[in-house]
């Protein structure tokens, strides 16, 4: 059974949690009115899973609390349950939690969502994980001009002219952005010569993705591996980002959805470039197990790291705080089910966004069809699929970042 504890300084509302919390029968609740007395029962007892918090008392101190438990606690998943709230402390919350819910939202809900997120916690710290991570001297760290693009986005009406001025900074990036808005891949109809012209064309969370993506495909610099191909694995992952992002928009889902979609599509194999770089040898010995024996990458690394680039890739964007749906799609790519999700999400955009585009290349990508059946969403994969064809580009690909 595991253990929840929940923070709300208002008695009408923890009367209220208790009532949502008798037919659940896989979680064990505690209750609490302070953050002194919630920060003691999280040392004192390490067996919590997870800590739901009202944030209708007082938000800045809420927050506050939230980031001192990811601080001393990171591994336990933090809920918020809100409804009135501004957006000034809506962007505090949503920093350090990982789920936001109603707080009217049902059982069902409420379990779905702490299931899910636990799930996912689970992942990132499985032993085999850890086992293969203790041996990457470093990870790299959460990029610089990544995470001041995020400042600005959180501001009440962030600016594309400083989005463009803080990529321009950087003359690195700045042609590496330029050299993949003006690919094939995006389809415009004449040359963008400058950041602020590509984020005010792509948008600003486009511009932030690709930020962080080709961020990411650096950190494979002179090392070489004979099987591996950055470029070509860069053109794989900018072709599944707009693909996720196209599927989740014939699907009449938000604006937010489809661009968790293209990043999450975007940085789904980011583990093989953490991989490759932190581990050459190793992973020299997986590719070459894929040429020597009928078996997917995947499998390969599963049996030469003990886990496979899907959850080293999670558990990089999960130390880097990126939104979990962006890491759950990440993490679970290969093997949807084992999310837990019940219905269309990010993942399922980049789980199909992932075959197709394999598929396309005459390479071995299967769809979970018992993962869309589950999701009622079988006969939508044809849909899909006869859309992405038509959106693929020819042989115009960025080169690798």
């Amino acid at each position: 059974m595991r253990k929840v504890l929940f923070l709300d300084e208002k008695y009408d509302a923890i009367g209220g949690t208790q009532w949502l919390m008798q037919s659940v029968r896989r979680w064990q609740p505690v209750y609490v009115r302070t953050a002194e007395e919630a920060l003691r029962a999280l040392d004192e007892d390490e067996s919590f899973d997870a800590v739901v918090v009202n944030p209708q008392s007082d938000a800045v101190n809420g927050a506050a609390f939230l980031s001192e438990v990811m601080r001393r606690h990171p591994c336990t998943v933090r809920v918020v349950l809100s409804d009135r709230i501004g957006q000034e402390e809506l962007v505090r919350w949503l920093g350090p939690a990982h789920r936001r819910l109603s707080r009217f939202c049902s059982t069902p809900e409420l379990e779905s969502a702490l299931e899910r997120a636990c799930a996912l916690r689970d992942l990132l710290t499985n032993r085999s994980l850890q086992q293969t991570v203790s041996q990457i001297k470093s990870l790299p760290s959460l990029p610089a001009v990544y995470a001041e693009l995020v400042e600005e986005l959180q501001a009440p009406q962030p600016s594309v002219r400083k989005v463009g001025a803080i990529i321009a900074r950087d003359v690195a990036l700045t042609a590496k952005v330029l050299q993949v808005v003006n690919s094939a891949f995006f389809g415009l109809r004449r040359r963008i010569t400058s950041p602020a012209e590509a984020t005010m064309f792509l948008g600003l969370d486009a511009i932030v993705s690709l930020v962080l993506a080709i961020n990411v495909f650096s950190q494979f610099e002179a090392q070489r591996l004979p099987r591996f191909s950055p470029a070509a694995l860069w053109a794989h992952s900018l072709q599944t980002g707009l693909f996720a992002k196209r599927i989740v928009s014939m699907e009449r889902q938000s604006d937010k959805s489809a661009e968790e979609a293209f990043t999450a599509g975007l940085l789904h194999d980011a583990g093989k470039i953490v991989l490759a770089t932190t581990l050459p040898e190793w992973y020299e010995q997986a590719l070459a197990l894929t040429h020597k024996e009928v078996v997917s990458l995947a499998e390969a690394e599963q049996e030469v790291f003990g886990t496979t680039h899907a959850e080293v890739g999670a558990y990089l964007f999960g130390l880097w705080g990126l939104p979990d749906q962006i890491v759950e799609a990440v993490a679970f790519h290969h093997r949807p089910l084992d999310a837990r999700a019940d219905e269309f999400c990010a993942l399922t955009a980049v789980h199909v966004a992932n075959a197709i585009e394999h598929e396309g290349r005459a390479e071995r990508a299967q769809v979970d069809a018992d993962y869309l059946d589950a999701l009622r969403l079988t006969e939508r994969f044809t849909v899909w699929q006869r859309a992405c064809a038509k959106a693929r580009v020819g042989p115009d690909q960025p080169e690798e970042p």
